[in-house]
């Protein structure tokens, strides 16, 4: 079963290598993992639309509304990384995203207000599916959730998230993994292993 699985995975880095050859020609697939290589080229992207989008002689109302949703996109990305959390909430802010929850609950936690960011994250996660290009929430929510709380299985549910858009990432492997022995999910963590391994003979 371990072999299947580790078999598989190699099967879906891939394709994945696949997609990401196809970005520059426009094509969006929501598939394609969130490495740090397609965040940055995928913001850049985002921002020569909003070019485009300016200068074109399209209608206003649907422009400014246009430039909104796209610029919710970009900042959602660019909250993947922790130093952009304010430039992220601010772009929000002026899009009324609801995402902003979630970028006040990391921000929170990276202040290690960890109840202020526990509360915010439930908030948040509450409103209905996770749909958004962000893995970082997830992860920091997970983190609280299995340090802070009971709630393993909300965690190993936030992390399953989290792998689903950066399936590389070590560290959330770990977390998964040690949240499945927690759980007593002896089987499914065994596999995790066997990934990691294979991850970390990559790096």
């Amino acid at each position: 079963m371990i072999d299947s699985v580790v078999n598989a995975f190699n099967t879906l880095k891939l394709e994945n290598a696949q997609k990401m050859s196809q970005l520059f020609n426009g094509i969006n697939d929501e598939n394609i993992f969130l490495d740090d290589n397609y965040i940055a080229s995928e913001i850049k992207h985002l921002q020569s639309t909003i070019d485009i989008i300016k200068k074109s002689s399209i209608d206003e109302s649907n422009k400014i509304e246009a430039i909104a949703d796209i610029s919710s996109q970009s900042a959602i990305l660019a909250a993947n990384n922790i130093r952009m959390l304010e430039t992220a909430k601010s772009i929000l802010h002026t899009t009324r995203s609801k995402f902003e929850i979630c970028i006040d609950a990391m921000i929170a936690e990276t202040h290690e207000q960890h109840q202020t960011a526990l509360s915010l994250f439930d908030t948040f996660w509450k409103s209905g599916d996770y749909m958004y290009n962000n893995y970082l929430a997830p992860k920091m929510y997970a983190c609280l959730l299995l340090n802070h709380t009971n709630r393993t299985l909300s965690a190993i549910n936030c992390l399953s998230i989290a792998l689903q858009l950066r399936p590389n990432d070590i560290q959330i492997r770990k977390l998964f993994r040690d949240a499945l022995i927690q759980a007593g999910e002896t089987t499914n963590a065994e596999i995790q292993n066997a990934l990691i391994t294979i991850l970390t003979n990559e790096a």
